[in-house]
Order: C-alpha cells, then structure tokens, then sequence
C-alpha cells in the first residue's frame, strides 16, 4: 500500500505545511492529551503512543483517566513560529534511550499524517525527525489545531486568502489498520464524510 505525506500537501483538495527542515528547538513543559467527544466511550479518554515498529508509535485512544508519566507529549517550538500570537510547531514524544548519548537520554518523535489516495482519512503516527511533521499548535482553551496554509493550488479559495494560515480542528478517532494489527488512534477527516465508518470526530485537549 502507498501512502502519501498529508503534510506536503500531496492531496489535491489541500495545501498543507511542511515543516521540512526547519528547526523547532524550544520544547514546552510536558502534557497528556485528552479527547472531548460525544461518544461516551471516547470522551474523557486520552491519547498515548503504542508500538507500530522499532522507531515507528501510533497515536492510540486509550481509556484511561491519567497516563503514565512516559505518555506525555511535548509541544516544540521556535522563535518565528507564532500566527498572530499563538505559538505552533510540531508535536512530540520523547522515546527513552537505553543508555544516554552525547548527554540526551531520549530520542524525540514527532507526529506525522499519511494518507492513500481513496480515503479522506489521514492517519497520525510518531516517526524519528521533525521531516514532514504536521504543523500544530494550542488555541487559548488548550485545544489541539493543524494549521493549514492556503495556496495557489487551492482551486475553490478565494485569492485574498491566498498565503493565509489558518487553524483547524478535524480530529477523529477512527480504527485503522497496520501491518496486520488493528488500531483505535488519531486521525484526521480532510472533509466530508469519513470514508472509514469507525471514525467519530473528536476534539483533542491539552492537560498539564
């Protein structure tokens, strides 16, 4: 199966950004994520990484009322990253290293999207780099958006918001399959109803 990275805007109904490169080297304070939903079985659940490969997590759904420790995530920023005020960058959790090197006890992981070509549903996982990491950020209610900025290749935007980043709250909580194992994670709906019939749209909010 091919997938295709939501996050360099290889999907012809969105532009997305691309981190590429650029260095996010400020990591805030640690927090957990917890999902907001109108399904009681997914509300006031969290989100934690769980094994999907030997440098690869899936962002799971995970009832439980307080993660351990090791489950909190980082938010990574730098000095130009702020839209009008809001710091964004990308999200990461820290891997454990065996034995520290060159004074760093962990490996950092940042989230990525990927998507196939007939599904409308990206799905989210945490690989080494910060490479094609999906651009975030917190609102002022904590909440988790993807900050998407229009282009010339969005054919139906008007071309005053052209280069205008915006925020967007897309999340769903859907299962998915990898490598023969099932999956109840993160995921992202890029409109429209969800081509996978699991998905319920969730919001996503950070706790300290």
């Amino acid at each position: 199966m091919h997938f295709f990275f939501l996050t360099c805007g290889l999907v012809a109904i969105i532009s997305a950004t691309c981190v590429k490169a650029q260095g996010y080297p400020s990591q805030s304070s640690p927090f957990f994520l917890r999902l907001n939903s109108t399904d009681p079985e997914i509300d006031g659940s969290v989100i934690m990484p769980v094994h999907a490969g030997s440098i690869r997590k899936h962002l799971a759904f995970a009832q439980v009322s307080i993660p351990d420790d090791r489950d909190r995530f980082f938010l990574n920023t730098s000095d130009t990253s702020e839209i009008d005020g809001v710091k964004t960058g990308i999200l990461v959790w820290n891997l454990p290293r065996r034995e520290p090197m060159n004074g760093l006890d962990h490996d950092s992981m940042s989230m990525k999207m990927y998507q196939i070509p007939v599904s409308n549903i990206a799905t989210t996982s945490l690989t080494l780099g910060a490479g094609d990491s999906a651009r975030i950020g917190f609102d002022s209610d904590n909440k988790l958006f993807y900050v998407w900025e229009y282009s010339l290749n969005d054919g139906t935007i008007p071309l005053d918001q052209i280069g205008r980043q915006r925020f967007f709250y897309q999340w769903q909580v859907c299962t998915t399959y990898h490598d023969l194992y099932i999956y109840t994670d993160l995921a992202w709906n890029t409109g429209g109803e969800p081509t996978n019939p699991s998905c319920r749209p969730v919001n996503v909010t950070r706790e300290f």
